[in-house]
């Protein structure tokens, strides 16, 4: 069983048995949704959105892109009960992309991090239990390194580039300023991947998946 998914799926079971236990409980008294600072921290699990990118712009190439770890962090500020900005910074592990066509292959093995300014938007402000959904544009720098044809053409590329991340997610408040949050989103980059144009041509739909959860403290 791959250990990255059985992590996930520990955590979320761990995520909703704590939601099911704050809606078996009646509310205290309490301002949840009050203005103020606050800062997050947790793990992420990513997964790709390109393989199919990458297969179109090498020809006959077949490829096999792993779930990745990763660790976020934040420090934001909700102004309002149902509006709140926040910077975020997502360091996403080493994850490899391995390519297999005419009867050669190679890997591009790849590290991200992305930092983000988000506007969140807590539609329930209300309770201890809260959705959101939020958007939020910044930069992302990468680092590329490996080979093809079984190394007889190298890729090798790092730099920065746009960003974008939309997401929904939810905040369960256990006290007035311990809460627990999940969230699913997405993450887009604005750059290439160069390939050897003997191998194939360039692909720059960069575009991932990330599940997260982890634990809030409001100040």
């Amino acid at each position: 069983m791959n250990d990255t998914g059985s992590t996930f799926r520990c955590t979320s079971l761990v995520f909703a048995t704590l939601l099911i236990a704050c809606f078996a409980t009646s509310e205290s008294a309490g301002d949840f949704n009050r203005a103020g600072f606050y800062i997050r921290a947790g793990a992420s699990v990513t997964t790709d959105f390109y393989e199919g990118e990458v297969e179109d712009n090498i020809s006959g190439a077949s490829v096999d892109i792993d779930p990745a770890p990763g660790v976020n962090a934040r420090v934001g500020f909700r102004f309002l009960r149902f509006l709140a900005l926040e910077l975020q910074y997502e360091w996403i592990d080493q994850y490899d992309i391995d390519l297999s066509y005419s009867g050669v292959g190679g890997r591009i093995e790849v590290d991200q991090q992305t930092l983000t300014a988000n506007l969140k938007v807590y539609p329930v402000p209300f309770w201890r239990v809260q959705p959101y959904i939020l958007a939020g544009v910044g930069f992302q720098t990468f680092d590329l390194d490996g080979n093809l044809s079984n190394g007889l053409f190298s890729v090798d590329q790092n730099g920065t580039a746009l960003a974008a991340r939309a997401a929904v997610g939810l905040d369960v408040y256990l006290t007035e300023h311990i809460a627990l949050f999940g969230e699913f989103g997405a993450v887009y980059t604005d750059e290439a991947i160069r390939i050897p144009s003997a191998v194939g041509s360039d692909f720059d739909f960069l575009l991932y998946a990330a599940g997260q959860a982890g634990v809030i403290w409001r100040f």
